[in-house]
Order: C-alpha cells, then structure tokens, then sequence
C-alpha cells in the first residue's frame, strides 16, 4: 500500500471513526486482560496466603494437641508416684537436696525428673500451692533435670497465669499466654517462648494447687519460620501487637522487651478489621506489602484469657509489583498487538473497499460502453437481418425476372409478328388484296395469338406466384395455408439459382398439410435452408439433390431438408446456430443464415430444429404446431 494511498484513506472520516473506535477496543481489551490477570494474581495470592495459614493452623494445633495430652499424662505419672510407697525403679541423676523430700517422697521427684526428660519441649515441671508457692520446681536444660532447692523456690502468686489458673475450672488443662520465660523478676536468656500447660487441683495427692508444666516453643517456632517461602511470609502476632514471629527477629517481642515493634503498626486497617472479623485477606499494609490474617485460638485458650494469636500471611510488595508490572506489560502489548492488527486488516479493507469501489466506476464506464456496443450490435443485427430479407427478396424477384423474361419475351415476338403481317394486309388493301392472302393472315394472326395468349397466362401465374410469396414475406400475421403449395411457389421463385447451381428440389409428401401458422417466416426459414446448401453442402458435384419432405405427427407437423452434399464441419457443428458462424466468410457470408432460422424456429415458430450430419447426408428436421394460437403468438 502507498503512501498516497494510505493518505486518501486516512483523509475519509469513516475511516478515522473507525481507526478510533479500534483503538478504544484495542484498549477496552488491553484493560479488561490487566483487570484479568490482576485478579488472577491477586487469586494465586490468596490461594497460597490460604494455603500457608492452615499448615500453620495445623503444625500450632497439633503441638498444642501434643501440650495438653502431655500435661495429663505427667500428671497421672506424677499422682502414681506420690501414691507408692516404695521408690521409683529407675532413678534420674537429680539434687535431692531439695525441700520436697521434707514434704513428699523422694520417688515421686525422680519420677518427674525421668518422665520429664523423655519430653525435650519441657523447661520446667512445678508444683504451686494454694498461696502461689512453689514447693517442687524441676528445671530442665540440656538433657539434665535438676530439683531446685528449697530455698530457690519462688512466691509466684503474683504472675497473671496463676491468678488466672486459680480461677479456672478443677481437673482441666488450660493454657498460658505465649512469652518470654521470666526467672526472678527477669527475663531469661537466652529468650526462650514458653507456654505453661496447666491444671487447678482441688483434691490431689499433694493438696490443693496447681500442677504446673513449662513447654519451650522455640522448635514449633523454628518449624512455623520453615512453612514461610520467598514470596510469602508467616508471622505471628499476640492480641497485644507483640510480634512471637517476624522474618525481622528484632521485631519479635516488642511487648515483652518494650521495643515499640509492634504488629498494629505494620497493618492498621488490617488489625481494626481483626476486631469485628475471625480472618480477613488481601490487604495491604503500610508498606504496601500484602497481608491475609486468621485469629487462631487452642481449645482452653478462653477459659482464663481472652488474649489469642493471630497468624499473618504476607506478601512482599516488590513481588505483587512485579506481577503488576508484567501484567501490565502484557496488557499493553496486547493493546499495541491488537490495535496493530485491526487497523492494518481495517486499512486493508478500506484499501480494499476503495479499490473496488474504482473496479466498480470502471466496471459501470465498461458496462455503459458494453451496453453502447450491444445497442449498436443489435442495430447492425437487424440491419444485417433486414438485409438479409432483402438478400432474399431480391433473389426472389431476380429469379423472377428470369421466369418471366421468356413468356413475355415470346409473347411480344408473337405480337410484333401479328403487327408485321398486318402491315404487309394493309399495303395489299387497294389492288392486291387477295382472298388467299386474307386467310394466311388469319391463320398466322389466330396462331400468333394463341402463342401470346400463353405466353402472358404464363406470366400471369408466375406474377401471381410472386406476388403470394411476397406477401406472405412481408405479412406479420398468423394465416391458413397450404404447405405443399409454400414449397412448390418458393421452388419455383428459386429456380434460376437452382438450375445455376445444377441442383434439384424435390417434394416428398403423401398428402398436403393446411398450417396456420406465419406462412411468410416459414417460406424465408425453406429458403434459407435450401440457400444454405446451395453455398456449403455442393462443391462441384454432379447429381445435387435437395428433398423437402413433411408428414404430420400428433398436432406438429414435421418438415426435413435433406441434402446429399458433404455434411457439416466437426469445428462448427456445436456452435452452427451461432450469430455469424459460417466456413465460408471468404466467400462473402454473414454467417446469420443458420441463426436467423433457429430464432425464427424457435420463436415465432414455437418449434423446435435438429440436425444430423455426415459425410454425403445433412438433415435439418423442424418441428412445429400445425395450428399456433393466436395467445401464443412470439414475436
């Protein structure tokens, strides 16, 4: 495509209506595959944010399973101990310096000590009496258990998860709030998150109190750190905004270690949505990044605190980013893309449209000159027609001519005889009149008469010939009329070209056939078809016979031409009713003759004209109704 071109297409409004309305599509598509793919993404996000909450849901759940089944099982070791009189059978290297064994069996502190080690999350297992002392206090650290002395034990009525376990329902495992472990009114470290796993006691072998077991978290942390991926992260929040577990561990225990790292401050609208709302997805933090959260509470977490964890699942804003930008990159490529392909196909059609509209000027300038020439050519057509008529008129009356040159001829020969011999009666008038004379004179003149007299009957009846076959040429109208005598007249008007070309016209007929029919196109179609093998079918051959012969079938008549001449050329057989398809244009011939009669035939005729050819026989075969109806009259 040029560039003229292209700016002849670009100067039409439609097309720039159309360019503009394929960008906005192309757009509409570019943004509707962004707003797709976003929310594909943010789908995968959510799915993978879901994903990473339930392990976490399901590892936390478990251990606090393993927590609480634990504690119970202590317990019952711990009261079977007590209850025995003889000491346990296998002793742990313990300090057995301790107040305990003033106060209980020795045997029930070894038992603790032994069932204690084979657990390695357990940091401490207590006993604490009704007024919040401890009274047996088993430590352990690095595969030993040690009894901490009498005179170590604290007064821990004032610690929150005592108040609270006080207060709990007798004989059931409650749990503690996840923090850091605190010796002596300080935290231990290296930091160890500790939950207490414990049970208020109203009858136990040891009194009233609270049986007591420390479990360190720090494994179950390190293996909820693991779940966490490069593109997701897990975090742990308590309800008080302290972190348990951030990717940043300088974060972790903001509360605890009164850092100010807190998790409100990471997601504001995130932790007020956590007030009304168990779990809420996909929103993002104060930098940005991406965050779902599920407050997850243990099955006796609110039987003495109100205070749950809230696991978060995040997502790094330079991921998201970059999923953002690829998406919008493939949104505007597919824009670009798309509006690329429709306006070239649009300017394609539009070249297109524009080129076939100038086919179509063309074409209309081609059909106006096409419709001249068929216009022209139909005028030549019928002047050649008319020629043609006249052609034959004119053989007609040239045959005609010949026919009458000798009776008229004899006829006047016989008048000017009886003129000469009346001259010669006149000049014997006054003295040589003689009777003999006057008898020869009326014998030569009643001779002489007789021979005129038939002479001019003889012209007469070839005039009156004439004179009906042209009439009947000339007349449109549908006449009653002889067959046979249409074919004598019409033989005879032909018959100088006849005896010129030595050919012989013979009628073979049973009987006479009256038609109604246009008795003025069936002579021209007889002699057209008599001509046409005069002037191909004869080639200097002796003995050229042409039969026209016809017998009635039915309501048709039928009338064959039959020649003995040397038959139709294979080349032009297909096409001989064709307008101007002759084998003899050198000649002088139109070619109209053979057409003129199939249309003649075939319309005004209502017939119908078959032919059958080979070497030596040609039969032209014409169908026709005896009686054409005036209503079904063709012109």
């Amino acid at each position: 495509m040029q560039f003229k071109t292209l700016a002849l297409i670009l100067k039409q409004p439609s097309a720039m209506v159309a360019i503009a309305l394929t960008v906005f599509a192309s757009m509409s598509i570019g943004v509707a595959v962004f707003l797709y793919i976003q929310d594909r993404e943010y789908v995968e996000i959510n799915a993978a944010h879901n994903v990473l909450l339930s392990q976490a849901n399901q590892v936390f759940n478990a251990r606090v399973g393993d927590i609480e089944n634990s504690t119970r099982l202590i317990n019952s070791y711990f009261e079977y101990a007590l209850e025995r009189e003889a000491p346990h059978e296998t002793e742990a290297p313990v300090d057995k310096e301790g107040a305990f064994y003033r106060a209980n069996s020795e045997s029930a502190a070894n038992a603790l000590a032994t069932i204690g080690l084979t657990l390695p999350s357990i940091s401490q297992i207590r006993w604490i009496d009704k007024t919040g002392d401890e009274t047996l206090r088993i430590n352990f650290r690095e595969g030993v258990a040690s009894i901490v002395p009498s005179n170590q034990l604290q007064n821990k009525s004032a610690r929150y998860f005592v108040k609270d376990a006080f207060n709990s329902p007798p004989n059931v495992v409650s749990l503690s709030d996840i923090d850091l472990n605190v010796e002596r009114g300080k935290i231990e470290v290296p930091y160890v998150p500790t939950v207490r796993s414990i049970i208020n006691f109203k009858d136990h072998p040891s009194g009233e109190g609270l049986f007591v077991v420390n479990f360190q978290l720090t494994d179950m942390l390190k293996e909820l750190r693991a779940l966490s991926s490069t593109q997701h992260h897990l975090l742990i929040s308590k309800d008080s905004g302290s972190w348990l577990l951030h990717t940043d561990k300088s974060m972790e225990w903001g509360v605890e270690l009164e850092t100010g790292s807190l998790a409100m401050d990471s997601a504001p609208v995130l932790w007020d949505a956590l007030d009304n709302e168990l779990s809420v997805s996909l929103v993002k933090g104060s930098n940005d990044d991406i965050y779902s959260a599920r407050r997850i509470t243990h099955g006796t977490k609110d039987k003495f605190s109100d205070e749950s964890l809230i696991f978060f699942a995040r997502t790094n804003r330079d991921f998201y980013e970059q999923a953002f930008y690829n998406s919008l990159a493939l949104a505007i490529f597919l824009s670009v893309l798309s509006a690329s392909v429709s306006i070239f196909f649009l300017l394609r059609d539009k070249f297109r449209e524009m080129q076939l509209g100038l086919l179509a000027h063309r074409l209309e300038e081609e059909k106006l000159a096409l419709s001249k020439a068929l216009e022209e050519q139909t005028i030549l057509q019928d002047e050649l027609l008319e020629s043609e008529k006249m052609a034959s008129l004119g053989m007609l009356v040239s045959g005609m001519a010949h026919e009458l040159n000798t009776p008229i001829g004899g006829a006047l020969m016989m008048v000017s005889s009886i003129q000469r011999r009346v001259d010669e009666l006149e000049s014997l008038i006054p003295d040589k009149l003689t009777l003999e004379n006057l008898h020869g004179l009326i014998k030569h003149n009643k001779e002489a008469c007789e021979l005129a007299l038939s002479n001019l009957n003889r012209s007469a009846d070839l005039i009156k010939r004439f004179k009906r076959v042209s009439v009947d040429r000339g007349s449109e109208d549908i006449v009653q009329f002889s067959l046979e005598k249409l074919i004598t007249d019409l033989s005879l008007s032909i018959k100088p070209l006849l005896k010129g070309k030595k050919v012989e016209v013979l009628l073979d007929a049973d009987s006479d056939i009256m038609l109604t029919s246009y008795s003025g196109v069936l002579s021209q179609v007889l002699q057209n078809l008599v001509v046409n093998s005069i002037e191909h079918a004869f080639q200097n051959q002796q003995n050229n016979t042409i039969v026209l012969a016809f017998h009635r079938e039915g309501d048709n008549v039928i009338i064959m031409h039959k020649d003995n001449g040397v038959g139709i050329s294979e080349d032009i057989r297909p096409n001989m009713f064709d307008p101007f398809v002759t084998s003899a244009r050198a000649s002088g011939n139109t070619g109209l003759g053979l057409h003129l009669i199939y249309q003649w035939v075939t319309g005004m005729l209502q017939g119908k004209i078959d032919v059958d050819s080979r070497e030596g026989e040609t039969t032209f075969t014409i169908t026709m109704p005896i009686v054409l109806e005036v209503n079904d009259e063709k012109a």
